[in-house]
């Protein structure tokens, strides 16, 4: 549990201040098993992985001391992350 694991923030700057929480996918360091997992982009200057879309999480990220590490400058990538959020939780 020690261990630091890297994570896509989804959720706005000025949402994450206010409420201090930030809403992620966590980023695993296995390549894709599922159509819900997405390969990030070769290249990402500081993190390779794959965004695990079925595992969003929210957290506080002062207690967690969480870190940037890296900005990820693909939008289309990022509308994929989006779209697969909308498929699971859309009726």
């Amino acid at each position: 549990m020690a261990k630091r694991r890297p994570c896509l923030v989804l959720s706005k700057k000025s949402l994450n201040q206010k409420t201090k929480r930030i809403l992620i996918c966590p980023i695993s360091s296995t390549p894709p098993v599922s159509i819900l997992h997405v390969s990030l982009p070769a290249n990402q200057k500081n993190i390779t992985g794959t965004i695990v879309v079925d595992q969003i999480k929210t957290l506080d990220f002062r207690a967690r001391h969480a870190q940037k590490i890296d900005t990820l400058n693909d939008r289309d990538l990022y509308n994929q992350v989006v779209h697969l959020i909308q498929t699971i939780i859309e009726l």
